[in-house]
């Protein structure tokens, strides 16, 4: 049986005079942050290593009189964002277990919240958290059979251009002709145009009348369409693809609303 520290020994190590270390995994540096009207005090560890714009905040130099964070007097103030989706970014980071399993199994967050779980993970430059929530929607939107024009509207939207290129092809692929006024108003001219192109040379390829396509003709027509695409959308593909560099031009709003220097954000 190991014994129990001698009053020497506990005495050595209460002495200021033995070097003292601060252990790099369990010593958390906590913060308080305001989002709304809610307070939320948590380990900063996550953010200051996968996020710069965090990492960049929690290093400006503050004086004692001007320190956020510290107590719930003076937090952190987060503008713009709702305390709700605040609380399920916080869900899927503090979890137990792999965060591609966690996305798989969805953990009862609505397409919703994972859509604005998204837009907080571009803000702010959470790849980890982007590339989990970008999965888990992948299979939700599937589930919820999400209309062709809103795959590429939300590829837009959120810089995913796999899901701009999965919509245009399944607009490309079906035998309704041509793209809808309505559609061609959410689209853009100019996309709406290029799209009938495509389809154009789709049904070219196929008599409408015959009914659907037969398994082989379907795959020879699917990659067909695959690069077509690619091709004729190429520009937009490369424009909504994310980088940190994305969200450059995009209007700054604040972190925090205090008088004293504070890093700006910008808001999607």
């Amino acid at each position: 049986m190991a014994s129990s520290p001698t009053n020497s020994d506990t005495s050595a190590s209460a002495s200021p005079s033995v070097a003292r270390h601060r252990n790099s995994d369990f010593y958390l540096d906590t913060k308080v942050f305001l989002v709304e009207d809610e307070l939320f005090r948590i380990p900063t560890k996550y953010f200051a290593e996968n996020s710069v714009v965090f990492r960049d905040m929690l290093s400006l130099p503050q004086t004692e009189e001007s320190a956020e964070g510290i107590t719930d007097e003076k937090p952190i103030v987060l503008e713009g964002i709702k305390k709700a989706d605040f609380g399920a970014l916080l869900k899927v980071i503090f979890h137990f277990g792999p965060l591609s399993k966690f996305a798989d199994q969805g953990h009862g967050l609505t397409d919703e919240q994972w859509l604005s779980l998204l837009s907080l993970s571009n803000m702010w430059e959470l790849v980890e958290i982007r590339d989990a929530a970008i999965t888990a929607l992948d299979q939700i939107m599937k589930a919820l059979k999400l209309r062709e024009i809103e795959w590429v509207l939300r590829g837009r939207r959120y810089l995913v251009p796999e899901w701009v290129e999965h919509g245009y092809c399944r607009l490309a692929k079906r035998h309704k002709l041509p793209v809808s006024v309505t559609e061609a108003e959410e689209l853009g001219v100019e996309s709406a145009l290029k799209l009938a192109g495509i389809q154009g040379r789709v049904h070219a390829r196929h008599n409408p009348l015959k009914g659907s396509w037969c398994r082989a003709e379907s795959t020879e027509i699917a990659k067909a369409v695959i690069e077509d695409v690619q091709s004729v959308f190429a520009k937009e593909l490369q424009a909504v693809t994310y980088s940190t560099r994305s969200i450059e031009n995009i209007a700054p709003a604040p972190i925090s609303g205090k008088d004293e220097p504070s890093l700006e954000v910008p808001m999607l």
